[in-house]
C-alpha cells in the first residue's frame, strides 16, 4: 500500500521551490541549499584549473542556467555569486573563466546584474554574461560559446526543469573520448514532485482531468514511462524514491553515455528527500574530483543543520541553564563520523584483499567506498590505508595518489 499523501508536509519540504518572494527560503538559505552552494562553492576552482590547463586560450565556460538574483535578502550569496567568486579566485591564474547566468523572472533579472557588477572583474580570471529568458531559450547560444572549451553546466529549476533529451542531446552535441575539452552537468531532481505525481498516478478515480498531462511532465523530466510502468504499489515512498534515484541514474547515464554521481538532498537526515543532485562526466577525474568536493560539501551540509537545531534548542530555553559549546559538540560528532568512516573503508579494503592479492584503487572505486560514498573521501581512505599498512596487512601505504595506488596484501597475511 503506499503511504498516505499529506500534502502539508510537501509543501514544508518543498518550501524553497516556490517563485513568492516573500517566502523564507530567499530570505536565507536553508539548510537543503546549503549543500548544492557548498559544492558549487568548492568545484568551480578545481574544475576550472585542471580542464582550463589544456584548453584553447585556457577558456572555461561555466553556466548557472536558473540563476536566481545572485544574493538571498540576508546578503548571504547565491549560486551566481558563489560561482563568480571562485572564478576570481588566485589558483586559477592564467584561465579565462566566461561565466554565463540566465534568469527568466525579469525583477529577479534586475538583481542579478545589479549582484554582478558589484564583482570586480579588472584583472581577474572573469568574465560574464548575463541573460533574460528562459535557459532552453538561450541553450544553443550558450553551447556555442562553450564550442571547443570545457562546458560546466549548473540547472537548478524550480520544478522539474529542463527534460531529460535535452540533457542527453547537450551531452551528444559535445567531443567524447581522451584529450578532448570536458563536458560536465549538474542538475536539480525534484523528489518532491516525484512524490506528488507518483500520487496522481496512483489516483487514478476520474476526478482529475489534467491527469495524464500532470504524469507527462514526469515522462518529460524523466526519459520515458519507466517510472511508472515499473512502480511496484507495494513500495512506500521512501522505498520508491530510493529506486527512482538509482534508476534515473542508470537511465541518463546510458543515454547520455556518461557517469554519474547522485547527492541526496534534504533539510534534515530524518526528512525525506526534498531533491536530488545529478553530477555528469565523461572523465575519470571529473568522478574523483566531484566524489571529494561533495564529501567536503556534506561536512558544511551538517553543519548548518546542527547550528540550526542548536539554535531551535537555545531558543526553546531547554539548556537555559546551561553554557553549551556548540563547537565543541560538533567537533566532537565529526571525530567520531571520522571513526566510523575509516572503520567501513577499512572493512571494505580488507574484503578486497581476501579476493585480491593486489588491486589499484580507482579500479574497485565502488567497492572501496561501499556504504560511504559521497561521505568519506580520500583523507578517510589514506587512514584506512595506513591502518592495514601499520597492522602488516599489505605492503603498500598510504603515501602519494591514493586512487591510482596498487594495493598490495603482505604475503601470508590473513585480511
Amino acid at each position: 500500500m503506499l503511504e498516505p499523501h499529506d500534502e502539508s508536509s510537501d509543501d514544508q519540504d518543498n518550501a524553497e521551490t516556490t517563485v513568492d518572494s516573500q517566502q523564507p527560503f530567499f530570505r536565507s538559505r536553508r539548510a537543503a541549499a546549503v549543500l548544492k552552494h557548498a559544492i558549487l562553492a568548492k568545484y568551480v576552482v578545481p574544475f576550472a584549473s585542471k580542464t582550463g590547463s589544456t584548453s584553447t586560450g585556457k577558456r572555461v565556460v561555466i553556466v548557472d542556467g536558473y540563476a536566481g538574483a545572485g544574493r538571498y535578502e540576508d546578503g548571504s550569496p547565491g549560486s551566481p555569486a558563489l560561482i563568480a567568486e571562485a572564478a576570481r579566485s588566485p589558483a586559477l591564474s592564467g584561465r579565462i573563466v566566461e561565466c554565463h547566468f540566465v534568469e527568466q523572472d525579469a525583477a529577479t533579472y534586475r538583481g542579478l546584474r545589479e549582484v554582478l557588477e558589484e564583482v570586480d572583474t579588472d584583472g581577474s580570471t572573469l568574465v560574464w554574461k548575463a541573460r533574460h529568458g528562459n535557459v532552453a531559450e538561450h541553450l544553443d547560444e550558450l553551447l556555442a560559446c562553450a564550442e571547443g572549451v570545457p562546458l560546466f553546466l549548473f540547472l537548478d529549476p524550480f520544478g522539474l526543469g529542463l527534460p531529460f533529451d535535452v540533457i542527453v542531446d547537450i551531452f551528444d552535441g559535445r567531443p567524447s573520448g581522451q584529450y578532448v575539452p570536458a563536458t560536465e552537468v549538474l542538475f536539480r531532481f525534484d523528489a518532491n514532485a516525484v512524490r506528488r505525481i507518483r500520487g496522481v498516478l496512483h489516483k487514478n478515480d476520474g476526478t482529475n482531468k489534467g491527469r495524464e498531462k500532470t504524469l507527462e511532465r514526469l515522462d518529460h523530466a524523466a526519459g520515458g514511462t519507466w517510472w511508472r510502468d515499473e512502480d511496484d504499489p507495494t513500495l512506500n515512498n521512501t522505498q520508491y524514491l530510493e529506486w527512482f534515484e538509482q534508476r534515473l541514474l542508470t537511465e541518463i547515464t546510458s543515454r547520455a553515455k556518461c557517469a554519474g554521481w547522485t547527492a541526496v538532498v534534504k533539510q534534515r537526515e530524518d526528512l525525506q528527500p526534498a531533491y536530488w543532485l545529478v553530477f555528469l562526466t565523461r572523465h575519470r577525474d571529473g568522478m574523483e574530483v566531484f566524489g571529494e568536493t561533495l564529501s567536503k560539501a556534506q561536512e558544511t551540509w551538517r553543519r548548518a543543520v546542527f547550528d540550526e537545531a542548536f539554535a531551535a534548542r537555545q531558543d526553546g530555553g531547554q539548556d537555559a541553564l546551561i553554557t553549551l559549546d556548540a563547537d565543541a559538540i560538533f567537533k566532537r560528532q565529526e571525530a567520531e563520523l571520522t571513526e566510523q568512516l575509516q572503520d567501513q573503508i577499512e572493512l571494505n579494503l580488507r574484503a578486497l584483499l581476501r579476493d585480491h592479492e593486489r588491486f589499484i584503487v580507482r579500479t574497485k572505486f565502488e567497492e572501496v567506498y561501499k556504504s560511504v560514498e559521497g561521505i568519506a573521501r580520500t583523507t578517510h581512505l589514506r587512514k584506512a590505508l595506513k591502518r592495514l599498512h601499520d597492522a602488516g596487512i599489505t605492503t603498500s601505504n598510504q603515501v602519494g595518489d591514493v586512487y591510482s595506488k596498487q594495493v598490495i596484501r603482505r604475503p601470508g597475511a590473513q585480511p
